[in-house]
C-alpha cells in the first residue's frame, strides 16, 4: 500500500482501519514512526512500532527509527513478514523466549546489525530471515530449530561462525550464499540432501566437515568455493562414490577427502572421549590466557555457537558433567 514511500516519515492508522496486509511498509526508508488510534479493534502501536492489538505478533519496526538496540517484548509470539526489513540503525535485536515463529525476512537487510541470538521456542527459520545482514558476524541457532529456509543467510558477508542444529536434515537453496568470509562449516549427522548453490561463493571456505548421512550434493552447491582444501567425511571412500553429486561441484570434489572421519564429542577438549571435570578447567585456561587450542578444539566446544569460547562454554560444559543438561 505505502511501498516505496521513501520520504514518509510518520504514518497515524485510524480506528476503522481493519486489515493490513503483507509489505505494507516495505521501502519506506525514511519511516520512523507508527501511530495507531487507541480506538482500533485489530491494531495497536507502541514507542511508534506497529503491533496487533493484543500486541502477540510483532508487524513492522519503522525503517528509520534512531534505535540502535531493541528489545521486543516478552508479550510478542510471531514476527511478521519483513517486520524489520531494512532497519539499518539497529545494531542488535533481542527475541524473547515467547517468540516461537519468525516469518519470511523478518530481518532482511538490516545491513548493521551484527548481533542476534533465536530462542529455544524457535523451531523454524523461514526463507530470506536475515537476506543481506551483512554485519552479522555470527548466529546462535538453538538446537531447537529443525528446517532452515532458501536464502535464510544469504549475503551474510560477514559470518564467520554458525553451528547447524543436529535436528537439520536437509540444506536449502542459497541457505549460505555469499558468506564470503565463513570459514568452516560442519554438516550435522542425519543431514541427507544439499540444494542448490547452497554454499555458492563461499570463498573464504577452506573445511567442511561431511556426515555420511548425506546422499546428494545438488548443482552449484560448492561453485566458487576456491579455498576449499579439505573435506572432513565421516564415511569410507566407497561410501563417499556412492554419494550422488550435481555439476560444478568441482571445488568440493579437487578438496582432499579424509574418510572415517571422526567428529571430536562436543565439549570434549581433552580428546579422551568423555566430557568431564577436566574439560571445563581447560576452557577456564583459555579464556584467562594460559592455555592455546587449536581452532578444531574450539570448534568442537563452542556450544553455543558464537564464536568463540567463554565462561558460558565453561558453565554449559559444567551442566553437562553434573547431567544438568545444557542452559
Amino acid at each position: 500500500a505505502f511501498s516505496g514511500c521513501r520520504n514518509l516519515t510518520s504514518i497515524t492508522i485510524p480506528e476503522r482501519v481493519t486489515f493490513i496486509g503483507e509489505n505494507a511498509f516495505y521501502n519506506c526508508s525514511s519511516l520512523t514512526y507508527i501511530n495507531v488510534s487507541s480506538n482500533n479493534k485489530y491494531y495497536s502501536s507502541a514507542n511508534g512500532v506497529l503491533f496487533n492489538k493484543a500486541q502477540t505478533e510483532l508487524i513492522q519496526y519503522p525503517a528509520k527509527k534512531a534505535l540502535k538496540n531493541y528489545t521486543i517484548p516478552h508479550h510478542v509470539t510471531s514476527i511478521a513478514n519483513r517486520a524489520f526489513g531494512d532497519c539499518s540503525n539497529l545494531t542488535s535485536i533481542t527475541i524473547p523466549d515467547s517468540v516461537t515463529s519468525i516469518d519470511e525476512s523478518a530481518f532482511y537487510n538490516c545491513s548493521n546489525l551484527t548481533s542476534i541470538t533465536i530462542p529455544d521456542s524457535v523451531t523454524s527459520i523461514a526463507y530470506g530471515t536475515f537476506w543481506g545482514c551483512s554485519n552479522i558476524t555470527s548466529i546462535i541457532i538453538p538446537d531447537s530449530v529443525t528446517s532452515i529456509g532458501i536464502c535464510a543467510f544469504y549475503k551474510c558477508s560477514n559470518l564467520t561462525n554458525i553451528k547447524i542444529p543436529n535436528g537439520v536434515t536437509y540444506i536449502s537453496a542459497n541457505t549460505f550464499s555469499d558468506c564470503s568470509n565463513l570459514t568452516s562449516i560442519v554438516i550435522p549427522n542425519g543431514v541427507t540432501y544439499i540444494d542448490d548453490t547452497a554454499f555458492y561463493n563461499c570463498s573464504n571456505l577452506t573445511s567442511i566437515t561431511i556426515p555420511n548421512s548425506l546422499h546428494y550434493i545438488s548443482f552449484a552447491a560448492f561453485f566458487n568455493c576456491n579455498n576449499l582444501s579439505d573435506v572432513y567425511y565421516t564415511g569410507s571412500k566407497s561410501d563417499w562414490e556412492r554419494m550422488s553429486m550435481g555439476i560444478d561441484n568441482e571445488c568440493i570434489s579437487n578438496a582432499t577427502i579424509h574418510y572415517n572421519y571422526v567428529p571430536p564429542v562436543s565439549g570434549d577438549i581433552s580428546g579422551d572421549g568423555e566430557i568431564a571435570v577436566d574439560d571445563v578447567i581447560y576452557i577456564l585456561k583459555y579464556v584467562v590466557g594460559n592455555l592455546e587450542l587449536t581452532n578444531e578444539q574450539i570448534v568442537s566446544t563452542d556450544l553455543n555457537g558464537d564464536g568463540g569460547l567463554t565462561i558460558l562454554d565453561a558453565i554449559m560444559v559444567q551442566r553437562i558433567v553434573l547431567g544438568l543438561g545444557r542452559i
